[in-house]
């Protein structure tokens, strides 16, 4: 069984709190990122298996292999 690869990238939200934006410890697929109102930071696009990936998001603290 082949698995797909899927896009994700570092992204920062802005926190409405500390009145700054803040990078996440995950990754998401750009698709994930818009919806919830998040910047990609450019560069930072990666090829995951599909299986890292639950609902656009991978795990926190996620650190590429």
């Amino acid at each position: 069984m082949t698995t797909k690869a899927v896009l994700v990238h570092r992204y920062k939200v802005y926190d409405v709190t500390k009145d700054d934006y803040l990078v996440s410890t995950r990754m998401a697929t750009p698709e994930k990122i818009e919806k919830i109102g998040g910047e990609i930071i450019p560069g930072t696009g990666l090829e995951v298996s599909e299986d890292l990936v639950k609902n656009g998001w991978t795990e926190k603290n996620f650190t590429p292999n």
